[in-house]
């Protein structure tokens, strides 16, 4: 699983480096603000299922996190796209003709479902919008794509 989620954070950071500061494995439950905008990959699950007498079918499933200061959003900073609207540009923006844009969480998924010969996204689930409180003080608000990565592996 770990080399799964290395392998879209690598995705994730050559497309995102100059927008977003900070890029974690699993789900930080303390964040620096000065760490944020930040994505985290994080492990939901694994299962194998028997696929024939010598090879497994393995699915993982993968949530990726973009994580924004809520304060950003309350301060009203004049000239900066905060809040709802950071989160949904990034992670699914569309033009006027509903054409997903290049520059978005949702496109580079799309545009890498082979990850590598025998590691494929099979599934772009779901997105979901949220605030959370991460430590004691700072809230977060949040975006959540859940992809379903499978991988058939040969029993030896």
């Amino acid at each position: 699983m770990f080399e799964v989620l290395k392998k879209i954070e690598t995705l994730l950071r050559q497309q995102f480096k100059s927008r977003i500061k900070t890029f974690v494995i699993g789900d930080p439950s303390l964040v620096a603000e000065s760490s944020l905008p930040c994505i985290a990959i994080v492990p939901v699950s694994s299962s194998t299922n028997i696929a024939d007498v010598s090879r497994d079918l393995v699915t993982y499933t993968v949530e990726i996190i973009l994580m924004m200061n809520a304060k950003n959003e309350i301060a009203g900073k004049t000239n900066q796209t905060v809040g709802t609207e950071f989160l949904a540009e990034t992670m699914e923006k569309v033009d006027s003709s509903g054409k997903l844009d290049e520059n978005t969480i949702s496109s580079v998924v799309r545009k890498n479902l082979r990850i590598e010969k025998n590691l494929e996204i099979e599934n772009v689930s779901t997105i979901e919008y949220g605030v959370e409180l991460r430590g004691e003080q700072l809230f977060t608000r949040e975006a959540r794509l859940r992809l379903n990565i499978m991988r058939i592996n040969t029993r030896s």
